[in-house]
């Protein structure tokens, strides 16, 4: 089971505040480009934002300057978006028995390839990164004849703990609106994903030790997501996330991700 523990959160913030650090640091404001007229058009190839044109910017920090509105940018960056929060399985069956509060959604966005038009306020971008869910469980579970069941703990068990957890590659295609002579953001994104691994994991202790067993989960191969998020100041702010899709194989019991939480992005 994929378990996010004190030190691996440590060490996530700990290297996004580097590189953020790193490129802030190598950026600049103008870079050399080249430029070919003709009689009808220029065309601009640069390695940064310039003064004309289509702007194709590759590794571009989200400080760099803009100095001129009238343009149609295209760049290709590293813009951690991380957002953290519960997970709610809408519709699961009672004997399930999901805790909301031990249900984790966690996502990191790292790429993205980011559209703005001339005088406008949108952007659209498409990212990369990966979804973490992880649902918890107050009963015992496991997978027998392409079904996940729910039971009783072995008797004589303390501590008795489950989860099913889903991982996968995303492609989030979100739209933004940034709002004039303010620093809030209204976002909302399309997130298809693709599955990397799914299981469930039982543990408990005996008078023996800790003891449990894992089962790989036939779930779906595909997830579809859709999110909104508002960033009331820089960097800063609240998402909703909720899945059409169950992410379970029939016959398996069926259910539908809600997911709420904080998130931060650069």
């Amino acid at each position: 089971m994929y378990r996010l523990n004190n030190n691996i959160i440590i060490s996530i913030i700990t290297f996004i505040l580097f590189l953020l650090t790193a490129m802030k640091a190598t950026a600049q404001d103008e870079t050399s480009f080249a430029e070919i007229t003709d009689s009808t058009s220029t065309i601009v190839v640069a390695d940064s934002i310039n003064d004309i044109g289509w702007d194709f910017s590759i590794l571009s920090y989200s400080a760099t300057k803009n100095k001129n509105k009238n343009r149609r940018t295209i760049d290709v960056c590293v813009s951690p978006t991380l957002d953290a929060g519960w997970c709610c399985p809408l519709g699961a069956p009672d004997a399930a028995g999901f805790k909301i509060r031990s249900s984790i959604d966690f996502s990191f966005e790292l790429w993205k390839i980011r559209y703005r038009s001339a005088y406008s306020r949108n952007v659209v971008s498409l990212g990369f990164g990966w979804d973490w869910k992880h649902y918890g469980s107050k009963v015992y579970s496991c997978y027998d004849n392409d079904v996940v069941l729910f039971g009783d703990y072995p008797e004589g068990v303390e501590k008795p703990k489950t989860t099913m957890s889903c991982t996968y590659f995303v492609f989030p295609l979100a739209y933004i609106h940034k709002f004039r002579r303010s620093h809030q953001q209204l976002g909302f994104s399309v997130i298809p994903g693709f599955l990397l691994r799914s299981k469930i994991h039982n543990e408990y202790k005996t008078t023996a030790g800790k003891a449990g067993d894992i089962f790989d989960v036939d779930a779906r191969q595909f997830s579809l997501d859709l999110r909104a998020t508002w960033y009331p100041i820089d960097h800063f702010g609240v998402f909703v996330k909720y899945s059409p899709l169950a992410p379970l194989s029939k016959p398996s019991p069926q259910f539908n991700p809600l997911s709420f939480g904080f998130s931060i992005g650069f």
